[in-house]
């Protein structure tokens, strides 16, 4: 069962953070941060060691998710730490599978942007010509952050998510 707390906790830094990565491109560090931080402290007030430890292994798993798309360029610091802050809320069970879904929404986001460029020939074969502008930047804030509502969601539909 997801408290009511961490459901509208996710669903406002969700909501935020997608459209401010519309909007400026950039997920702000006062938004990750404070979801950091407050995911501890709820953890640690309402559970204790067990909570700070769900709370820990979700910040662990929302950067290692994260962690080489950012080293090899392809995301924002800003993703890797608005995953981080989600995790500390979800912890790492909740995490995985909502990870998995923003997979699936990236995927599509970046065959759209390949689309719209009209680079799926290139793309399709990894190809670049000099002069041509081959590179699709996409928010993938909004990848995460539809992510986490089809996950919140899902629980909700089948019962294990009272909180909405």
């Amino acid at each position: 069962m997801i408290a009511p707390t961490i459901t509208g906790s996710l669903l406002i830094m969700t909501s935020v953070a997608m459209w401010m990565d519309i909007r400026y491109r950039k997920i702000p560090n006062w938004l990750t941060f404070t979801g950091i931080i407050s995911g501890f402290a709820y953890h640690g007030l309402t559970t204790g060691l067990s909570g700070l430890q769900l709370a820990g292994l979700g910040f662990a798993l929302g950067v290692a998710i994260l962690f080489i798309p950012f080293a090899k360029g392809g995301i924002g610091a800003g993703d890797v730490k608005l995953l981080a802050a989600l995790g500390t809320w979800m912890g790492a069970e909740m995490l995985l599978p909502a990870c998995l879904w923003m997979g699936v929404i990236g995927a599509g986001l970046s065959l759209y942007a390949i689309w719209k460029q009209r680079i799926w020939k290139l793309a399709l074969y990894g190809l670049t010509v000099k002069g041509v502008a081959t590179e699709c930047r996409i928010p993938y804030g909004i990848a995460i952050g539809l992510g986490i509502w089809l996950e919140v969601g899902r629980l909700f539909w089948l019962g294990a998510g009272g909180g909405l």
